[in-house]
């Protein structure tokens, strides 16, 4: 009798292979980046990996019906991490627990997709709009700093203009009106 070669998941969203991805970790509010190697195969997570704690390897299950995940993250001659999550066809993101230490998120993908957590932007968004600097000028900024008023040529006072009072009054509200 022969053995058959083990048959890897085939729903996209499970891809073995090359994994990347972080997590976070408090007070830091940089992320920790991780290398890994999934396997998924019949409900199985199986793999290994790095980051900046050291070497690991994982254990665990994944769901196809929801796509629900579960593992423990165990670093060689260390700790262990357990780890929940969901893949939505983006990767895997949840929250790692260290009972009772602490807790923190993580977001893992397929090594050759884009970093899902980077917004991606349409044509349309990138068209400038004006916005009214202090001087009364007309500039255009692009559409993240649309409202905002210009404090110094390039740079966005953070307060919304409908709150920042030019002369007395508000934007766009005559004088002797008071914004909510």
């Amino acid at each position: 009798m022969t053995e058959r070669e083990p048959t890897f998941e085939q729903d996209g969203r499970f891809p073995s292979g090359a994994w990347t991805g972080f997590f976070l970790q408090r007070p830091s509010t940089a992320r920790h980046w991780m290398e890994l190697r999934l396997t998924f195969q019949g409900g199985a997570l199986r793999g290994d990996g790095h980051d900046w704690v050291g070497a690991f390897t994982l254990d665990g299950h994944y769901d196809l019906t929801d796509g629900r995940c579960w593992w423990t993250k165990r670093y060689v001659g260390q700790h262990e991490v357990s780890y929940t999550g969901h893949n939505e066809g983006k990767g895997i993101w949840g929250v790692w627990e260290i009972p009772p230490w602490g807790r923190g998120g993580f977001h893992i993908w397929p090594a050759g997709m884009a970093d899902p957590t980077q917004a991606t932007r349409t044509t349309e968004e990138h068209a400038p709009v004006e916005a009214t600097s202090r001087r009364g000028l007309a500039m255009p900024v692009g559409p993240a700093r649309a409202g905002y008023f210009l404090s110094r040529p390039g740079r966005a006072d953070p307060r919304p203009a409908a709150r920042r009072a030019v002369g007395g009054s508000p934007v766009g509200l005559p004088l002797g009106s008071r914004a909510l």
